[in-house]
């Protein structure tokens, strides 16, 4: 319930999009354990991170892996880290030896940052996505929203 009139808060106090209440839903679950295959609320991997927070803010349930997340068409695909908005979903080439780019998944938030849980640090954190590691194995976002709130707002139901 507090994390319902915060977010209420937040609609009323001032015009956001629903990216940027992805962005706010996420930070509410900083320093939460890392624990993997869990989907939150109190521990998350990190695509259960991604599925928990997408689906407390749009009501869409996304696939449960990274790999699945990272290669799920349904949502428009971003090549460039500077094309990235709040919001977007990041995923990450993390295992180079296992033949596919989609190892690790986060969540955007703005200048070159991201939010994600960590099986390194053992929790959910907010990491630096301009240079280094991250960076390095960045492999695409995918927008799940697109501008103006349009058709492509649907959920795992609507798009079968």
């Amino acid at each position: 319930m507090k994390k319902f009139l915060c977010l209420l808060l937040i609609l009323i106090l001032q015009p956001v999009c629903f990216a940027s209440l992805l962005a706010e839903e996420a930070k509410l679950h900083l320093n939460k354990p890392y624990v993997y295959a869990m989907a939150g609320p109190n521990s998350f991997d990190c695509s259960g991170f991604t599925y928990y927070c997408v689906d407390t803010i749009y009501d869409i349930q996304l696939l449960r892996s990274a790999y699945d997340q990272g290669y799920d068409d349904s949502y428009l695909k971003i090549e460039n880290i500077e094309e990235l908005q709040e919001g977007d979903l990041i995923y990450f080439n993390t295992n180079r030896s296992d033949g596919d780019l989609s190892d690790h998944a986060g969540i955007y938030i703005g200048d070159n940052q991201f939010i994600h849980a960590s099986s390194a640090k053992r929790k959910v954190i907010i990491s630096d996505l301009s240079e280094g590691y991250y960076n390095e194995r960045f492999s695409w976002g995918r927008r799940l929203i697109e501008e103006g709130y349009n058709e492509s707002y649907q959920t795992t139901d609507q798009r079968k």
